[in-house]
């Protein structure tokens, strides 16, 4: 009788365990769609008109066509002819492409040089 109480208990608690999970996991997934649908709303107002680009701000559209759309690639690998849009997409390069060697990028609207270790 005590062992059957207790098997009892323990498929209730599970029973519960498992219902209160999956009542979390309903409503982290409800609340995911809902923060989608207004992100949505919020998402693709400011287009390219040059491009395919869209964007969510002002700010950044300006952005992107000061900098970006249209303009070849401003950061070149010290070790080869290699050109990004991005200083972070070089440094990747040159440790991967060139190990070893000192890693920095040359912006070449600035003809600065950017050392890193």
């Amino acid at each position: 009788m005590i062992f059957t109480s207790f098997i009892d208990d323990v498929l209730c608690f599970i029973l519960a365990v498992s219902e209160s999970r999956l009542r979390h996991t309903w409503q982290k997934s409800y609340n995911r769609s809902v923060a989608n649908k207004s992100d949505q709303r919020v998402r693709f107002r400011f287009p390219c008109g040059n491009c395919s680009s869209v964007f969510s701000l002002k700010h950044n559209l300006q952005h992107h066509l000061r900098n970006e759309c249209g303009q070849p690639p401003s950061f070149s690998c010290p070790y080869c002819v290699y050109r990004m849009r991005h200083p972070s997409n070089m440094r990747k390069h040159v440790r991967r492409v060139h190990p070893g060697k000192p890693v920095y990028v040359v912006d070449i609207r600035k003809t600065e040089v950017f050392q890193f270790s």
